[in-house]
């Protein structure tokens, strides 16, 4: 992901494991709250990147 200056946001499945240590911010933080009830077995979503003044959400689908 390369985002300059604006917002992202992303939405994931219930069940995603999402991992962002790979991802350089410079300005604003990332938005996530990890799910405290996932299951085992889901999808793994990396993303990796630079952020220099814009701001990513990630949420998990409520269904």
């Amino acid at each position: 992901m390369q985002l300059g200056t604006g917002r992202a946001k992303i939405t994931v499945p219930r069940d995603a494991v999402v991992d962002v240590e790979g991802l350089r911010t410079g300005w604003k933080d990332v938005r996530y709250k990890v799910r405290l009830h996932s299951r085992l077995g889901g999808p793994m979503i990396r993303i990796s990147g630079a952020m220099e003044f814009g701001r990513l959400t990630i949420r998990h689908a409520r269904r």
